[in-house]
């Protein structure tokens, strides 16, 4: 399993700098939004997206509902991918070193059910729901 560290400015970059003291060379991919390219996210984010088309991937996010989710999903969903992405919001570095001490272990779905109850601490798993993605496809002006 691919796992993927993204957000809005410098977050997802920090905390890959953080795993490297730890981990030579760690597994982990990030990408971050700057406010100034946006398309430029997009189509890193759809590069990766179609590279790794023949793995899961985990992506852990820093806030539900910022453009780099949102992006993110609208990704998945136009690639139609939600079964072999997960997305995870409110990513901070204790879940970056347990994810990625896991991610060889554990499939994607036993990932997502271990944090499903975590909106406490402030995590958030994103689940697709038909019903739910058409309603949030449509408020951000995604054709479906």
């Amino acid at each position: 399993m691919k796992l993927l560290l993204v957000s809005n400015g410098n977050l997802a970059q920090g905390l890959y700098m953080a795993m490297e003291h730890f981990y030579y060379k760690p597994d982990i991919d990030y990408i971050i939004l700057r406010d100034s390219d946006k398309k430029e996210y997009i189509a890193e984010i759809e590069a990766y997206m179609k590279k790794n088309c023949m793995e899961d991937i985990l992506v852990l996010c820093d806030a539900y509902g910022s453009t780099a989710f949102n992006e993110i999903v609208v990704l998945i969903n136009k690639l139609e991918r939600t079964k072999s992405v997960g997305v995870i919001c409110g990513m901070n570095l204790p879940m970056v070193f347990k994810i990625y001490g896991l991610k060889d272990m554990w499939s994607l779905t036993s990932i997502k059910s271990f944090y499903k109850n975590s909106e406490k601490q402030g995590v958030i798993v994103y689940s697709p729901k038909v019903k739910k993605d058409r309603k949030f496809l449509l408020k951000i002006n995604i054709p479906i």
